[in-house]
């Protein structure tokens, strides 16, 4: 920037207002004190409760705007503090004027403006208030007082007449026995004015601040978590046709097979199978669970003898895991009964299915699911064994069946991978 335009720039910032004295007469906890400003700036500093931040907000926004409401005078927007408490600051005091005004300057004239406010507290009375400007070049404490003295006492001399209600009221204003009378609305304009353009060139500055405020900022991005997990179910429990194990039958390569084709599974004694849940691949970058929702479906699974009585027969050992579960009183092909048996259909049914979801796990994230081993699969076989059970309850269940009243064993397993939250 050459020479000739920072002149000129300075001659354009001298010609404008600037603010360069605030003043508060028995308002809060101060008698008579004026603060000076060094070309429209100003620094209160001091420690926390010292009262920077009423002295402040007693000027700005209070004075250029007028707005007395309890919470435009409190930094933290609380409502329960009145202009009252900053006049009658104990019990003694029932009846107080206090003033505020804020002295601007041209430079360039050496022009002074002064624009201030008023109030009156009573206790027990409507707060009255308002507002002057001095637009002849007086100055507060220089050509102007506050008050008078009277016998070495000092006495206000600026009073106000009425409250503050809004819209266009004439307003009286007493100052040092002259009085004044002025429109409150072109008044109140006229500061606005001058308190924006003061604005521009005025910094008022705390050494610390009445509420404290950190942020820090924060930047990242991410994508979705890959999951990629298959379950395919493999193999079949039941089957349409059995080979047979007894090598003295010789040329017979098949000792079960059912006439309703490959979809007719059946069972017979002498007949067994396994069922490997399913195959899970994928390495989620997730924590999974991995279960197992089986329902087994055991149905006309009974015997009547001759009498006519009925009981539940089932014939048919399962193998969750290294554990087997039957009837009470069932063998499997090594002519073994079951231990702790169940006593019915149902309670077998409940000991099958449990079973089956204790295998249920979790998985941390990145685990391969391909790799779980034995501990994560659950491998489910069965046996109707040829020898050591009732030869005449297996006959009367193959009767039953070629009278198509044929009983029925059914196993549904469900295998779920899961992400945990």
């Amino acid at each position: 920037m050459n020479i000739q335009k920072i002149i000129k720039e300075r001659l354009k910032m001298s010609d404008r207002w600037i603010a360069n004295k605030f003043g508060l007469f028995d308002f809060w906890y101060y008698d008579e004190e004026e603060f000076e400003l060094s070309n429209g700036k100003i620094i209160f500093r001091g420690t926390n409760g010292s009262g920077k931040s009423v002295t402040t907000q007693s000027f700005i926004p209070l004075l250029l705007d007028g707005d007395k409401r309890p919470n435009r005078l409190d930094p933290f927007g609380s409502s329960a503090r009145k202009i009252e408490n900053y006049l009658l600051l104990n019990e003694e005091e029932n009846d107080k004027i206090a003033y505020l005004y804020m002295e601007f300057v041209k430079p360039s004239s050496n022009t002074y403006l002064t624009i201030g406010i008023g109030f009156r507290a009573r206790r027990g009375k409507k707060l009255d208030c308002w507002h002057f400007i001095l637009k002849d070049g007086r100055r507060i404490n220089k050509e102007l007082k506050l008050y008078k003295k009277r016998e070495g006492k000092k006495y206000r001399s600026i009073a106000g007449r009425t409250g503050c209600p809004a819209g266009r009221t004439r307003r009286k204003v007493r100052i040092e026995g002259r009085m004044q009378i002025m429109m409150k609305n072109k008044a109140m304009r006229i500061a606005a004015g001058v308190g924006v353009t003061t604005l521009l060139t005025m910094s008022v500055i705390s050494g610390s601040f009445a509420k404290y405020i950190t942020s820090g900022t924060g930047t990242d991005s991410a994508r979705a978590a890959k999951f990629g997990v298959t379950v395919t179910a493999n193999g079949t429990m039941f089957a349409s046709e059995y080979a047979t194990d007894d090598e003295a039958v010789g040329t017979i390569a098949k000792s079960v097979i059912s006439s309703g084709g490959e979809d007719d599974h059946v069972v017979a004694p002498g007949t067994k199978g396994e069922l490997l849940n399913a195959t899970i691949t994928g390495k989620p970058e997730v924590a999974v669970k991995v279960s197992y929702e089986p329902t087994l479906t055991l149905n006309g699974w009974e015997y009547t003898d001759e009498r006519s009585a009925s009981s539940e027969y089932f014939p048919i050992i399962f193998k969750v895991g290294d554990k087997k579960y039957g009837m009470k009183g069932v063998k499997d092909s090594t002519g073994a009964a079951i231990a702790n048996g169940s006593s019915s259909i149902a309670e077998l049914k409940t000991a099958v299915e449990n079973a089956i979801k204790g295998y249920s796990k979790n998985y941390a994230a990145n685990t391969d699911l391909s790799g779980i081993g034995a501990d994560g699969f659950v491998n489910v076989s069965w046996e109707w064994a040829y020898n050591g059970n009732s030869d005449e309850k297996d006959t009367y269940l193959g009767d039953q069946a070629a009278a198509n009243k044929a009983s029925t064993v059914e196993l549904s397993m469900k295998t779920t991978v899961t992400q945990i939250d």
